[in-house]
C-alpha cells in the first residue's frame, strides 16, 4: 500500500481543479498547469481534498498511485505559493545579470554565456558578497530561479549550474546550490 498515495490533496481557497480522464488541470493564483495523468488511477474531488485511488492492485498501479498524488499535489503548491531554487556563483570576476529574457553569465571564460530564459520561469541576480572559507574569502552571487512548475525550475537551475559546475580543488569556483557541500581536495602538488 502506497502511504504517500493515501494522504489527501488539499484544496485551497483560489484554486480551480478541473478533472477529466486521463487529465488534471490546475488554475490559481500563479499561473494554471495542466498534465495527463495515466489509467491506473483515479482522481476523486471529494470537495475541500483530492483523492488519489488505484484502478488495480499489480505492480505498475501501485507505483503510478504515489506518484500521480505528488505530482498532482506540487501542481497545487506551484499555482498557490510557487517553487524556487538558490543558486550561489563562486569565483572573483564572476558575474550575471538578467537582460530581458536572457541569463548572461561571465564565469572565467572567454566569453559571456547568454543562458535563454524559459517561460514562466523568474530568475533574480542578488548583488555579490564577500564570504570567508577557510583562510580565504571569495565573492559569492546567489541567483534566485522561481516559478509555478516544480520540475521547469529545477530542470533551469539544473541547467544553470551546468555552465560551471564546481571545482573540487582549492579555491572551489563555480556555480553551486545554496547550502550544497563541495569536497576540497588539496591544491594539486606542483611536480
Amino acid at each position: 500500500m502506497s502511504r504517500v498515495g493515501e494522504r489527501p490533496i488539499p484544496k485551497p481557497k483560489g484554486v480551480t481543479i478541473t478533472i477529466t480522464p486521463g487529465h488534471v488541470e490546475v488554475k490559481g493564483p500563479k499561473g494554471l498547469l495542466a498534465r495527463e495523468i495515466s489509467d491506473r488511477v483515479k482522481v476523486i474531488d471529494n470537495g475541500d481534498h483530492l483523492m488519489v485511488e488505484r484502478v488495480g492492485e499489480g505492480r505498475l498501479f501501485r507505483s503510478m498511485h504515489g506518484l500521480t498524488r505528488s505530482l498532482i499535489a506540487n501542481m497545487v503548491i506551484g499555482v498557490t505559493d510557487g517553487f524556487e531554487k538558490r543558486l550561489r556563483m563562486v569565483g572573483t570576476g564572476y558575474r550575471a545579470q538578467v537582460q530581458g529574457k536572457t541569463l548572461q553569465l561571465a564565469v572565467g571564460f572567454s566569453h559571456m554565456i547568454n543562458f535563454p530564459i524559459p517561460d514562466g520561469i523568474t530568475i533574480e541576480v542578488q548583488p555579490t558578497e564577500q564570504v570567508r572559507e577557510g583562510s580565504s574569502s571569495s565573492a559569492h552571487t546567489p541567483i534566485i530561479v522561481s516559478g509555478h512548475n516544480k520540475e521547469t525550475v529545477g530542470e533551469t537551475a539544473a541547467a544553470i549550474r551546468r555552465v560551471r559546475k564546481p571545482e573540487a580543488y582549492e579555491p572551489s569556483k563555480g556555480i553551486r546550490y545554496e547550502g550544497e557541500h563541495v569536497r576540497m581536495l588539496p591544491k594539486k602538488a606542483r611536480v
